[in-house]
């Protein structure tokens, strides 16, 4: 990871359905150690770090349009850059990960409906109910508990009704 900022696509590979997966094992331990989670998804994931109020490098904006998947992870409490979201309308699946300290409202609810797949994992600093991830699994209706302490902008909400 050069830098330690971002994940770079040297990192990164595919599998033979367009999936990306990263096996390098030094990358993959630094990832858990800047997220929680005990294990990085075998599916396509784009690391999204340190944004705080900072914009996404324009590397990872580009890189982002390859993927099939995207995780957005430790977002913080700022927006999406315009052109993430864009790029975000090609991908086939969103995870959302570690929102941050963000709640989501009963829009980003009914727009979750729509995505292809909608996997929420360790949202805010709280654990994701099985509730939740019951519901998540379904497909169907998506509710978000013990958020944290404050909103998803409104651009946000409004561009996950256009995830495909």
């Amino acid at each position: 990871m050069a830098g330690g900022d971002y994940i770079s696509p040297a990192d990164i590979d595919f599998d033979d359905q367009g999936r990306a997966i990263i096996s390098n094992p030094a990358v993959v331990k630094r990832l858990r150690e800047l997220g929680s989670n005990d294990t990085i998804s075998a599916a396509a994931s784009l690391e999204l770090k340190n944004v705080g109020c900072c914009s996404v490098t324009d590397e990872l904006r580009k890189s982002a349009k390859d993927f099939a998947e995207v995780e957005l992870k430790n977002v913080g409490c700022c927006s999406v850059t315009d052109e993430l979201r864009k790029s975000a309308k090609d991908f086939a699946e969103v995870e959302l990960k570690n929102v941050g300290c963000c709640s989501v409202t009963d829009e980003l609810r009914k727009s979750a409906k729509d995505f292809a797949e909608v996997e929420l994992k360790n949202v805010g600093c709280c654990s994701v109910t099985d509730e939740l991830r019951k519901s998540a699994k379904d497909f169907a209706e998506v509710e978000l508990k013990n958020v944290g302490c404050c909103s998803v902008t409104d651009e946000l909400l409004k561009s996950a009704k256009d995830f495909a």
